[in-house]
């Protein structure tokens, strides 16, 4: 079993490319980046469970409906029935062309959001756990939801449960200095960081930051970094080249050890963005999961992302041999 922690959502998005000025109407669909891991890891066969709280009305029964549909493990997920409880909300506009996507959120106060660290008993929720996976943007809603991470890496840790990191940075949620501060106490008990030049730089000041054509070479420089500093066994990090919001090239990097392992490269046609991330590591911890060596576990994340961009929503809904197809296909672009 995979543990992913962390707040699912209702998003909600005008069609196609409009914006929301021109939205009179919205697609809707639930995600967030731990249970959007989740889901993939689910389609690829692999056990996951999401622990989130969600409201106990119509939102948070079709939510906790919606993972159970994809044949997540939603045992603990706690209903919140008090005055007020709420499922937090996203408004995504897609970008295209020369037009990025934007975010706007609407999660402040949502029965996720307020919870406890003792409304979380780790050592039940970790039993026959191999990993537990948790991203940067869990601690970014709280001290509340900081201590319940803590208490949870610490209990992993007792357990010999092995532990995910995405950093993914939300500058919306809280500042550079916050993040860095935070993220740092999680990192002794990291087994598998990931990162892409933006976030390496704004958490952990490592890096160059991000650049729409950040050099591979840069990527592995930096990982190596970070493996060195903070003793992570393993760090893996995405290279995105954007061309324009619509076309992307795609590549990734695993470093374990002194080792650095390169996927191949993709040249992205993206139908939907958000998610990438989230599949790209279920990627690895699939691969990871089932003992496989670090170049079929970075090949197959960067595949699994690949695909994943192909797919309106938030989650990936392909199979692990939809994957490896890819991977053995000649739809392989060389970097420029």
């Amino acid at each position: 079993m995979i543990v992913t922690f962390g707040e699912t959502m209702l998003r909600l998005s005008p069609p196609g490319h409009r914006r929301f000025l021109q939205a009179d109407s919205f697609d809707c669909w639930y995600g967030g980046a731990e249970s959007n891991c989740a889901v993939a890891l689910a389609q690829m066969g692999t056990p996951a469970r999401v622990v989130t709280v969600l409201p106990d009305n119509p939102l948070g029964q079709g939510c906790r409906n919606e993972l159970r549909r994809w044949g997540v493990d939603v045992d603990f997920i706690r209903m919140d029935s008090s005055p007020g409880a709420r499922l937090g909300l996203y408004f995504c506009e897609n970008g295209v062309a020369q037009r990025p996507s934007q975010v706007v959120y609407d999660r402040a106060n949502s029965s996720f959001s307020c919870s406890k660290p003792g409304d979380y008993d780790w050592n039940v929720i970790l039993q026959d756990t191999k990993w537990f996976h948790f991203t940067g943007i869990t601690p970014a809603l709280g001290e509340n939801l900081r201590a319940a991470v803590q208490k949870a890496c610490q209990t992993a840790k007792e357990l010999g449960v092995r532990i995910s990191c995405d950093l993914n940075y939300r500058s919306a949620l809280w500042s550079r200095e916050e993040a860095s501060l935070a993220m740092k106490e999680y990192l002794p008990y990291v087994d598998l960081l990931i990162a892409n030049g933006g976030s390496a730089y704004d958490v952990l000041g490592m890096g160059p930051g991000f650049c729409s054509d950040q050099p591979l070479e840069d990527a592995a420089s930096t990982a190596k970094e970070i493996a060195a500093l903070y003793k992570v066994p393993r760090v893996a990090m995405t290279v995105r080249t954007s061309h324009s919001a619509s076309r992307n090239g795609w590549q990734a990097i695993l470093c374990e050890g002194k080792k650095v392992y390169i996927s191949k490269s993709y040249e992205l046609e993206i139908e939907e963005r958000i998610g990438g991330g989230d599949s790209f590591a279920a990627g690895l911890l699939d691969g990871l999961y089932r003992g496989k060596d670090p170049q079929y576990c970075v090949e197959l994340a960067a595949a699994v992302s690949c695909l994943k961009h192909t797919v309106p929503g938030d989650a990936h809904i392909l199979s692990r041999a939809e994957a490896e197809g890819l991977i053995e296909s000649d739809t392989i672009m060389p970097r420029r």
